[in-house]
C-alpha cells in the first residue's frame, strides 16, 4: 500500500538528483528511487510528483526569492530549495491542503 510519505521522500530525491544535473538522464534518477523506502508504486508516484515539481520550479523560485530577497534560490543549500520547491508545488496544485503540505515537507527536512 503506497504511503504519502515514501512518495514525497522519493519526488524530494529525484528533485534533487535534478537539481545537481540529472535532469537529462531521467533513467537514472528513475533506478535510484528502487533503492528508496516504499514500494513500486511509491517510487512512481514520487517520479511523477518530482516532475511536475521540477517543471514549475521558476514559478516556485520567484515566490520564495519574493519572500526572502537576501536569500536568493542559488544561494540557499540545494535540499532547503527542493524541499521548498516541492512544497509550492504541492499547495499551488489545491490537491494538497496547505496544512499537510508544510507539514509534511516539515518531516521531510528532519
Amino acid at each position: 500500500m503506497p504511503t504519502p510519505r515514501d512518495m514525497r521522500r522519493c519526488a524530494l530525491q529525484a528533485l534533487f538528483q535534478f537539481d545537481m544535473g540529472n535532469a537529462e538522464s531521467d533513467e537514472s534518477v528513475r533506478t535510484s528511487l528502487s533503492e528508496s523506502p516504499g514500494d513500486n508504486e511509491d517510487h512512481q508516484r514520487g517520479w511523477e510528483l518530482a516532475r511536475r515539481a521540477w517543471q514549475t520550479r521558476a514559478e516556485a523560485d520567484s515566490a520564495v526569492a519574493a519572500l526572502s530577497p537576501e536569500w536568493p534560490t542559488h544561494r540557499q543549500p540545494a535540499m532547503d530549495r527542493n524541499i521548498l520547491r516541492l512544497a509550492y508545488f504541492e499547495m499551488s496544485s489545491g490537491k494538497t491542503p496547505p496544512k499537510v503540505a508544510i507539514n509534511e515537507v516539515v518531516e521531510l527536512a528532519k
